[in-house]
């Protein structure tokens, strides 16, 4: 049906940004819908035999889920290897948790957890009352009870062995001083299971502690020596905010197939705030971030470009906040950022189209292989 290709190895990554997470799982969300009417159409094309028809229809009837009245194919079955830093990890974690009625099927779409940004944002960062302006200088802005309520109810005490596709989520463990990654296909391994298996919401409040905003989170960790301590971790973001190298990386590990890299941003400014030749620590206090992060942004993509020299290979998705200072904590910009998401994806059309249709062939062809 689907012109046999070279067999290809998907996967996807998303960058930190905070609230403005909900730009890419928008973007995942259109991935998902198109990708499936693609599926769809091929399915129903000259290049498919008529007897083979209703076997396929019949198959993806048993994968796709209805959002709102439209039919998405999850992210879960479209990539192999999903890596996010930050907000982005929490998105990772999300789309690979296995739905408790059927552990073959993803409890979440992306258009699912993009309509579900709106009221966990207002519970995540929601500032206690009655706190001075000296305190919140000295202390995080926020209390972690919001976002370890959210995660409890998104994950329950689903481990990350049980993620229905490898993951990596990146994170920073402050009494080692070591980069550390959390790692599916570690949990998973018999030999690594005992001590690398985590729970799935450990892992997001791990890579989603961002300095000052919200304390380190703490939990059992085993060092080199195979002792257990007592670890804190802070937001994967630091140093990984955008993951695509790492998932690169994790990809290029787990096999010598070729690689189609997706990777997704969160907006990126179009201007800084100006300050003095001089200016010093209140003027870079929380500016600092912005600057890392975009700066590091900018050498991934650097890189990967040069690795990955056909641009069929590697789709980097950013949109730019012109004009706009939206902040990771800014819940009360969520009606902007849903508006720059959809303005960025009719931008992107042809783009976006060009990705779906590769996403529908290689899905199609794997599944013409399992039901041959």
């Amino acid at each position: 049906m689907t012109e046999k290709q070279k067999t290809v190895l998907s996967v996807l990554s998303i960058d930190g940004g905070g609230i403005r997470g909900i730009i890419p799982a928008m973007i995942l969300a259109e991935i998902e819908g198109r990708t499936l009417r693609e599926i769809r159409r091929l399915i129903d094309g000259n290049g498919t035999a008529e007897n083979r028809r209703p076997k396929l229809h019949n198959a993806i009837s048993k994968i796709v889920k209805t959002e709102n009245g439209k039919d998405f194919i999850p992210v879960s079955k479209l990539f192999n290897l999903v890596a996010g830093a930050s907000t982005g990890g929490i998105l990772a974690l999300a789309l690979t948790v296995p739905d408790p009625q059927d552990k073959k099927q993803p409890k979440y779409t992306a258009a699912k957890l993009a309509n579900l940004y709106e009221a966990d944002g207002k519970k995540i960062f929601r500032r206690l009352p009655g706190i001075s302006s000296i305190a919140r200088f000295l202390k995080v802005k926020y209390s972690s009870k919001g976002i370890k309520c959210v995660l409890n109810g998104r994950f329950r005490e689903t481990r990350l062995s049980e993620a229905l596709i490898p993951v990596l989520i990146p994170s920073y463990e402050m009494i080692q001083q070591r980069a550390w990654f959390f790692r599916s296909t570690r949990a998973a391994a018999d030999e690594t299971q005992s001590t690398c298996d985590f729970l799935m919401k450990d892992v997001a409040l791990a890579t989603s502690a961002a300095p000052t905003y919200f304390s380190r989170h703490q939990m059992d960790a085993t060092d080199d020596e195979k002792r257990t301590y007592k670890a804190e971790f802070i937001d994967g973001g630091i140093y990984a905010n955008h993951p695509a190298m790492c998932a690169f990386v994790e990809a290029r590990d787990m096999t010598g197939k070729d690689i189609l890299l997706v990777s997704l941003g969160t907006g990126e400014r179009s201007s800084f705030p100006k300050g003095g030749p001089r200016s010093g620590f209140i003027f870079w206090a929380r500016r600092i971030f912005n600057v890392i992060f975009d700066g590091a942004s900018d050498t991934v993509r650097y890189q990967l470009e040069r690795f990955i020299t056909d641009c069929r290979r590697f789709y980097r998705f950013q949109p730019v906040l012109t004009g706009k200072n939206i902040e990771l904590d800014d819940v009360g910009a969520m009606t902007e950022l849903k508006e720059v998401a959809k303005e960025f994806i009719k931008q992107e059309d042809s783009r976006l189209e060009e990705l779906c249709c590769c996403l529908a062939k290689r899905f199609l062809n794997q599944l013409e292989d399992e039901n041959s």
